[in-house]
Order: structure tokens, then C-alpha cells, then sequence
């Protein structure tokens, strides 16, 4: 049912309530399943997705105690429901016979289908694939397991309730396969090339109430040798735990644990993020503070828009002496919050003396794509229904922190990936007085604001550091003439006044650098730089690389004039 809050609150729910008897969006996978969506569901937010034993349906699971209690941990957390059966309620296909329903497929659809944003959908929300958990009961316990071993970089944590046995001979099938690195991010590329077996990838398992067997001992064995993890003891609520830094295994006995536990306590402290070929597993960000620095979340209306963001002030905050400021913004149907967990630049705030806010688009229909209501910047590739000014909204976000905080006005830098690649890009061709540099991450699409615009030369260049992952899409780091890579390259070439088909190579580590120079004194004004095993996302080692080599090397005078190591920037085209 459509949500009549969202009218006054554009951050709760355009879609609430609870459907029975969904379906995936690909109809030629049979089966169903129920999604609760409660009221305090907002904006790329968790979901927990729960298999029935055999014989129960989703909605007789849903009118449960069972269910009640998810519910009730739903409406507590924020997080949605899904709740899977087997075919007709009947049984899960747990031995893989031919002539049964192939189980890990309608999952892998139920998965594909949640996590779409289409307003076709009737029970569509704005899942964040950073917080995907799995939880299965008895032969649904099997089942979970079984999804686990065959898609294991879709879990970012997997209970099993009473489970059954899984046989050793599925265990080795499924985990000797090879993986689609990148699935999570909607990116297939990679499997062949590099190679990663299902049986490498570390899941958070526990294991309630599960008892000795051949089975059980097989998949305790499985996920252990993934995880690497080593025995650790016991704690309140498994008798068995072994640990790999943050992932873990429990395996508890004889015990009822509840639902609110196994959530809270297990599933949603941690999540996984694109980082690396598999995924990578990581602590969930505390949004705390201590009343003087660390997160600090905003919320205020700003030209008639109720708008969000956070601010993260370093420990050595000390407001005699002026900040850099990071403007970083995340990604379409993304948040503040999952910016924070993608990028890192807290941690790159504490080691370089930096405050950082993290703004939130605001919530708009994406007519274009079919998408219900979800935070889409409004830039020039991308037209929102009902858009707000969001470049005057980052001048006030910038205003605003400028009158609470200590900011060094000669260095403001702003960043973001894709659709905050984008704003980044729009930041950049309106306002470049505003900015020291920028650096746009995943998307070169929105660096053009108008093909058959003339090329406007800026008389002091705004430098420019693009980041593009190899896999992020098919070509997505290529050159040729034409492409979207290389038309940014020419119009930003004649903004900026350098030569667009003279430049640097340089390969480190995984990063293969372009980088274009003024040609006069060898100063980089445009950088391009390709990351290799990377899908589409912002990795947390640019914030390192991108301050260190970049931004820390760049500042503003008050005339708009920028200086690279303190000598000025001159082309062509600039005063001198």
C-alpha cells in the first residue's frame, strides 16, 4: 500500500505494509514470498530475508510467533522483511533433484527483484546490499546454507535455526565453483578472469541449536576453512566461536536465542562492501559522537526541502585552527550512512586533521528508470521528478558548516561516486569558485553539461582527480573516440586549458594513472585513474591516495587562483 506519511515526511516508506504472495520479477523462475515493510523503514536501509521450513508457507510464517518476533525486530531496527518458502509450501529442494524446483535460483530472483527500486513492484523498497542477512529454520536452515555456499558474496551474515544437514557432496560442488566477484554490485564481469572459488568467501555463520552430525560438522568445517577463522572460546550465547578478525562462526546448543539477539547482537553489526573480488566484510560505523567531535547528524529545511547530512569532526579538533572540509557524496538510491561505510573518510579525517560532511540527496521519483522515491542527486545525466536546487543546498550545507566549524576557506574539496560522482561533476561546472579541487568517482557521464554548449575556459583551472573501476562496467575505464571517458576528457581539457591527447602513464599497485598537466611547469591539473579487480564503488585506500598525492598539495586564494606545492597554477589561459 502506498504510505500517506511520505507526502509530509519524504524519508519514511513510499510503499508500507506487508504483500503475500510476491513473485519474482523474472516469471519463469516459480514461487513466492511475503515482504513487510514497516513505518520506520527509511532510505537504503537492511533487510532480513527468511526461510520457512517445509510446509509452512510465507504468510502462515508471517502470522507466527515466529514471525511476530522479526516484526517486531523490523519495526525496532528500520530493516525489511522477506520471507521465502519452499515451492507451494511444500519442501525444499535440499538434495538438488532434477526434477524439483531449482531453490538457489527462485533465491537468487527474490534477491534480484528486492533489489530493484521499481515502482512496478508492489512491495518495492531501497534496499542497502551493504546489509543483506539471511536467516532459515529447520529444512529452510539447510536451504539458507545451500544459497550460502552457491552465493556466499550476498551474505552479509547467515543464521540457521534448528537446521538440517546439508551433504557433504553439495558442500564441495557448490563451494568448488566459481564465483561471480562483483554480484552485489550488479556486475558479472571477472568470473573467468579472476578465478575466485565460492569456497574462498567468508560468510558470519551461526549455527543455533545445531546438533552433531556428519552434515552439520561438514558445514561447520566449510565455513571455518572460508572464513580462516580460528577457535576463539565460548561467549553468552554460543558454546563454539571462532573468529577472523570480524567474521565469525558460533555454533550454539540446546539454547533458544531470540530473534531481537540474533539481529542486534550478530547479524547487523556488520556488512559487506565491494572492496575487494568476493566482498569484504566490515564492522558497521557507530554514528556516535562524544559531544564535541566524531558524527553529528543534521536535519533542517533548506529552500523549503527538508534536507540531512553528517559531519564528522576528528579528535583533534581544535577550533583555534582551521579544517580542510570534504564534501563526499554517495551514490543514487544510496545514503549519507552508506557513504560513510563505503568510503571510510572518517578514518582519513582522524589521520590528516580533515572534517568531513556527508550530505543526503533527497528523496525523488527517477521516472526514467521506474524507480519509487530514493535519494538521486539532481544533476545534469539524471532528472528526478520534484528535484530540489542541490548545488544551493551543498552551498548552504558548506555555509552552515563554516558558522559551527573552524574551515580553512582555501581548501574545499568535494567528492562522490556515481549518481555523487555526478553532483560532483555539477559542483564543478557551476560553482568552481566554491572548490579547491574535486575528484568524482564510478561516472564521467555528468561531466558534460550540454554536448552542443561551447567549451567555456575557466580562468583559474579546477583540478580534477576521476576515479574508474575496471569492472565497474562493460569498458567503464576505456578510451576511444567517443566514449563518455574521452569526451570528459576533451571538454574538460579545454575548460581547464591542457592538451587532451598528451599525458603521463603510471601504474601503483592496483591504480593505472592519466594524468594531464598544464604544460608549462608540469602541474597535474586532470588525473584518471583506473583500479584494477574493482567493481562500481568507492574504495577506502582513494581517500588516502586522493588527500596525500591531491588534495593536500592544492589551496585557493581569495582571488580564485589555485596553487599546486605553493606555486600557482598558469596555462595558457590564465593571469598571471
Amino acid at each position: 500500500m502506498k504510505n500517506n506519511e511520505y507526502s509530509t515526511n519524504p524519508y519514511a516508506p513510499p510503499i508500507q505494509g506487508v504483500f503475500h504472495n510476491q513473485s519474482p520479477l523474472d516469471k519463469t523462475v516459480p514461487g513466492t514470498y511475503t515482504v513487510y515493510i514497516p513505518r520506520s523503514f527509511e532510505p537504503c536501509s537492511p533487510a532480513i530475508v527468511i526461510l520457512t521450513p517445509d510446509g509452512i508457507s510465507a504468510e502462515n510464517f508471517y502470522k507466527s510467533d515466529r514471525g511476530t518476533n522479526w516484526v517486531m525486530v523490523a519495526d525496532i531496527h528500520g530493516a525489511a522483511l522477506v520471507i521465502a518458502e519452499p515451492y507451494e509450501a511444500g519442501k525444499w529442494n535440499l538434495n538438488n533433484s532434477p526434477t524439483a524446483r531449482f531453490d538457489e535460483l527462485f533465491l537468487y530472483e527474490v534477491w534480484n527483484t528486492i533489489n530493484k527500486k521499481f515502482a512496478s513492484i508492489p512491495a518495492a523498497f531501497d534496499l542497502d546490499e551493504r546489509s543483506l542477512y539471511w536467516v532459515g529454520y529447520e529444512e529452510g536452515g539447510s536451504a539458507v546454507h545451500k544459497m550460502a555456499l552457491l552465493w556466499p558474496q550476498l551474505f552479509a551474515g547467515l543464521v540457521s535455526i534448528n537446521g538440517e544437514d546439508v551433504s557433504s557432496y553439495i558442500i564441495d560442488l557448490f563451494g568448488g565453483q566459481a564465483s561471480f566477484p562483483f554480484e552485489q554490485s550488479q556486475n558479472t564481469d571477472g568470473k573467468q578472469t579472476i578465478g575466485l572459488l565460492n569456497n574462498k568467501i567468508s560468510v558470519p555463520v551461526w549455527m543455533i541449536s545445531a546438533e552433531s552430525g556428519s552434515g552439520k560438522d561438514d558445514l561447520k568445517t566449510h565455513w571455518i576453512n572460508a572464513d580462516n577463522a580460528v577457535y576463539s572460546g565460548s561467549n553468552e550465547y554460543a558454546d563454539e566461536c571462532y573468529a577472523n578478525k570480524v567474521t565469525r562462526i558460533w555454533i550454539t546448543r540446546g539454547r533458544v536465542i531470540t530473534e531481537e539477539i540474533i539481529y542486534s547482537e550478530f547479524l547487523y553489526p556488520v556488512q559487506r562492501f565491494d572492496f575487494i573480488p568476493g566482498g569484504e566484510l566490515k564492522w558497521r560505523i557507530p554514528l556516535v559522537n562524544n559531544g564535541t567531535t566524531g558524527f553529528f547528524f543534521t536535519e533542517t529545511m533548506v529552500d523549503g526541502f527538508l534536507r540531512r547530512w553528517w559531519t564528522y569532526i576528528p579528535t583533534s579538533y581544535d577550533s583555534s585552527n582551521a579544517y580542510p572540509l570534504i564534501i563526499g557524496m554517495h551514490g543514487g538510491s544510496n545514503d549519507a550512512a552508506a557513504f560513510i561505510g563505503d568510503s571510510r573518510w572518517n578514518e582519513a579525517a582522524e589521520a590528516y586533521g580533515l572534517i568531513v560532511v556527508f550530505p543526503m540527496a533527497y528523496p525523488c521519483p527517477l521516472p526514467a528508470m521506474d524507480w519509487i522515491p530514493v535519494p538521486i542527486w539532481n544533476q545534469y545525466t539524471v532528472s528526478p521528478s520534484n528535484a530540489p536546487n542541490d548545488v544551493s543546498f551543498i552551498q548552504n550545507v558548506i555555509k552552515i558548516t563554516k558558522q559551527k566549524y573552524s574551515i580553512d576557506d582555501k581548501k574545499i574539496f568535494a567528492t562522490g561516486h556515481s549518481n555523487g560522482a555526478g553532483m560532483t561533476w555539477r559542483l564543478g561546472l557551476d560553482v568552481p569558485e566554491d572548490f579547491t579541487a574535486i575528484s568524482p568517482s564510478g561516472y564521467t557521464m555528468g561531466s558534460i553539461p550540454d554536448k552542443s554548449l561551447p567549451d567555456p575556459v575557466l580562468k583559474n583551472p579546477l583540478p580534477t582527480w576521476v576515479f574508474m573501476g575496471r569492472y565497474d562496467a562493460l569498458n567503464a575505464d576505456a578510451f576511444f573516440e567517443g566514449n563518455w571517458n574521452d569526451l570528459c576528457v576533451s571538454y574538460w581539457s579545454n575548460r581547464d586549458s591542457f592538451i587532451s591527447n598528451i599525458h603521463q602513464t603510471a601504474y601503483e599497485g592496483r591504480y593505472f594513472h592519466r594524468t594531464w598537466t598544464n604544460g608549462i611547469d608540469n602541474i597535474p591539473i586532470f588525473r584518471y585513474s583506473s583500479v584494477a579487480d574493482c567493481p562500481h564503488i568507492y574504495q577506502p585506500e582513494e581517500c588516502n591516495i586522493l588527500w596525500e598525492k591531491y588534495f593536500s598539495k592544492i589551496t585557493k586564494d581569495a582571488s580564485g587562483s589555485r596553487f599546486f606545492e605553493n606555486q600557482k597554477i598558469i596555462t595558457s589561459n590564465s593571469s598571471n
